[in-house]
């Protein structure tokens, strides 16, 4: 059987089966539908048996470099094949290049993620054509970056005919081919190693471990005028931080596998057990595990670490993240962002008018981000939207320092920006008098922190009365303990806004000595500036009587009564 017959054969049987998650089936059903899209005369690309069968029978060249085998070389396992066959089988039609220029492989740890990911690297380097290819293989930190490189310098290493044929000579920190005048070389973050790259392959190792957008967005802007680069993201899941870029990369792929979004550059495969799975039925772990059929020991040490996981309530986290690829909550984040972004789609605020609703406010002091929120309360259910603003200097600034994440959401609407150096309270008194005026709030609360002049300015020049709400476990137990409910029986709706589920994550709390609650901004991972709004809307809810009617909802006075 063929490569590309055995990768369409993976892809038939991934349908409905009881081996395959949601997410690798629904890539298999994308590369059928892709190979009919193929077959028309209007798409833009076509499907090559000839590039698809080159790289699977280059990496079948390549020798093991660690452990004991049958055979010297590699043998690709029917998810490999079906994962090679995919990236490098699809062709464009203009050019006859490379269809996808990005591409991702997710699975539990131990499934040849860095074993596969080297010889595409080397494959990038010698065997596409590319004058000058340059592979960087990216992570963090210098010894996550050698993982992969170390694979692929090894497997060079121990070539002679290929060294000889490709003119290539293995160094300490390169793989130089003099040949093609090309390279392959680790980096991490640190800036003093990222200048006067030109990357044309570059292969970025457990993108969970990212702490930010940095580094990725370095060697995207490095590409230049290669015309077919690769970006390859290799990783296994990771405690849920959402300024790492990988919870937008999963969201990324998951929207374009679901048929959400297009994105013919785009190819990637999940491996990981579904939500409603029992986490300890090992009939399940192969949805994680694509090799475990043929790796007998994969399946008896993950049995191992399940009854550990089982005994043993801290072992748990890891194994959800390394054997099943879930993510799961670190172990001080008071929310579990895995239940939290279990979330259906918010209502648009147009349907929102007339249902009893609070607002909040959270401003900052000089620079930084301003959170604005509402909450609705729907029947059961709570539906909120939120309002961001930064003035424009805390962007410029955010940018400059690497973290370049605010400037990225407020291209998608997701920050307002304002004019001037520190944040510009009119235009937040003006936002706020036009949702009062719209939605007429059930009550308006603020942290008074720095907020005095802003709610002086709303009640004497608006008659809109803000009340304080006291930073203090008195007020936020309560208010989190409503919230807490509400997530996680699946009743708060947020739309899975970025902004908010970022805050989320980085949210922990402090206790008082009764072990009550409130947030601790000194003690969490980063801002929580709009979850904490979200804290204080359901604060003030507390008050509301379901049984009050429509007109005692439109006549009530804007204040809070908490």
């Amino acid at each position: 059987m063929s490569y590309v017959e055995r990768a369409i054969e993976y892809a038939k049987a991934a349908q409905g089966s009881d081996t395959h998650g949601k997410w690798s089936q629904l890539a298999c059903q994308r590369f059928l539908d892709d190979l009919k899209r193929a077959e028309q005369d209007e798409c833009p690309f076509y499907f090559s048996e000839w590039h698809a069968t080159d790289v699977c029978e280059f990496v079948e060249k390549m020798p093991h470099i660690e452990g004991t085998w049958e055979s010297r070389e590699l043998t690709l396992y029917d998810a490999q094949v079906f994962f090679l066959v995919n990236v490098f089988g699809f062709r464009n039609k203009s050019d006859d290049k490379r269809r996808f220029t990005n591409a991702l492989w997710a699975s539990g740890r131990k499934n040849g993620k860095s074993t596969l990911a080297a010889p595409i690297g080397l494959y990038c380097q010698f065997e596409e054509g590319e004058n000058g290819a340059q592979v960087i293989s990216a992570a963090p930190t210098g010894k996550q970056a050698r993982i992969v490189f170390d694979y692929a310098k090894n497997m060079v290493n121990k070539e002679p005919e290929f060294r000889e044929f490709h003119q290539a000579e293995c160094y300490a920190n390169s793989i130089a081919g003099f040949g093609n005048s090309s390279s392959f070389k680790p980096v991490n973050s640190k800036a003093d190693t990222l200048d006067g790259l030109n990357p044309y392959c570059v292969i970025i190792d457990e993108v969970h471990a990212h702490k930010d957008n940095h580094l990725i967005a370095v060697l995207k802007s490095a590409i230049g005028a290669r015309l077919s680069p690769l970006f390859l993201y290799v990783t296994t899941e990771g405690y849920l931080k959402a300024d790492s870029p990988w919870p937008e990369i999963r969201m990324y792929i998951q929207q374009i596998l679901s048929g959400a979004r297009e994105a013919d550059n785009f190819f990637g495969v999940i491996f990981s057990i579904d939500d409603n799975d029992d986490e300890f039925d090992e009939t399940k772990w192969i949805k994680a595990n694509p090799i475990i059929e043929v790796n007998p020991n994969m399946l008896k040490t993950i049995a191992e670490d399940a009854l550990e996981a089982q005994a043993m309530p801290s072992k748990m986290a890891e194994f959800r993240i390394k054997r099943l690829n879930r993510p799961s909550a670190a172990a001080e984040a008071h929310i579990d962002l895995r239940k939290f972004e279990e979330n259906k789609t918010v209502l648009p605020l147009d349907e929102l008018e007339g249902y009893p609703c609070w607002l909040s406010l959270d401003l900052s002091a000089t620079r930084d981000l301003t959170s604005l929120r509402m909450l609705w309360l729907v029947g059961d259910e709570y539906h909120t939207h939120g309002w961001r603003f930064l003035p424009e200097n805390g962007i410029h600034q955010q940018t400059a320092s690497g973290g370049d994440i605010y400037a990225g959401w407020k291209e998608q609407g997701l920050i307002i920006e304002t004019k001037g150096k520190t944040v510009n309270h009119a235009v937040i008194i003006d936002k706020i008098v036009e949702l009062c005026h719209r939605f007429n709030p059930v009550s308006v609360g603020s942290d008074p922190w720095n907020a005095t002049e802003v709610m002086r300015v709303l009640k004497d020049d608006h008659d809109i009365q803000v009340e304080p709400f006291r930073q203090g476990a008195q007020s936020y137990h309560p208010a989190i303990k409503k919230f807490d409910e509400t997530y996680y029986s699946g009743n708060l709706y947020h739309g899975c806004d970025p902004i908010l589920t970022w805050c989320a994550g980085n949210l922990v709390m402090r206790h008082d000595q009764n072990m009550n609650q409130s947030p601790d901004k000194k003690n969490s991972a980063n801002k929580i500036d709009d979850i904490v709004t979200l804290l204080m809307c359901f604060g003030m809810s507390l008050e509301y009587e379901p049984n009050m009617t429509f007109d005692d909802v439109m006549t009530n006075r804007i204040s809070m009564t908490l």
